[in-house]
């Protein structure tokens, strides 16, 4: 499902996002944090490292940038892991799905386009580096783009548990009860 570019300009309607836009857009929000939280227990898989040595090493790092390091560490450690990865993170939809759920989560709302696609406002880098520039760009998705997306991420996020075999690791999470926050009961200084 890649992203198609307009050759030409259009007008725009004002338009409000309506309770089936939010819902889509949240589901897909929703699903692409799971996804991400999958791509962390990959990598830290595959690299070999905890996952708090991972924060550690890279505090915040962008789901794109884990997909990335995870791809290097799997080609490395070769044979099941490589083809596990690819076939997983290696193709055109699941880099538009990353694409619409950056769109939906950081775009400001424009308006509808003459198709009928919601449009969001965003910055783009227009190279790999920062340094390279932005372009300010406008993505827009139909509410069936939106509910193909949606449908798409909560599949993955039970294929990529399963091919990834990670499931059991999520659920062991999922199991753990939460202890006290260390900021809690700390006086304020101020």
């Amino acid at each position: 499902m890649p992203y198609e570019y307009s050759d030409a300009a259009s007008d725009l309607e004002p338009y409000e996002l309506d309770l089936g836009d939010q819902a889509l857009i949240g589901q897909i929000i929703r699903a692409c944090a799971e996804i991400e939280d999958i791509v962390t227990l990959w990598l830290c898989e595959v690299s070999q490292l905890s996952e708090g040595h991972l924060i550690l090493l890279s505090p915040r790092m962008q789901i794109s940038a884990k997909v990335e390091a995870a791809g290097k560490f799997a080609k490395h450690r070769g044979g099941k892991w490589a083809e596990q990865h690819r076939e997983a993170f290696c193709h055109e939809d699941f880099q538009a799905l990353i694409k619409c759920r950056n769109t939906l989560a950081h775009g400001a709302l424009l308006g509808k386009d003459p198709d009928g696609r919601i449009v969001f406002r965003v910055p783009d880098y227009l190279g790999e580096r920062m340094d390279e520039g932005i372009a300010i760009e406008a993505f827009g998705y139909s509410f069936e783009q939106l509910a193909t997306f949606a449908a798409l991420a909560q599949t993955w996020v039970g294929q990529f548990e399963e091919g990834l075999q990670l499931r059991s690791l999520r659920e062991k999470r999922r199991a753990q009860a939460l202890g006290a926050h260390p900021k809690a009961g700390r006086s304020s200084s101020r």
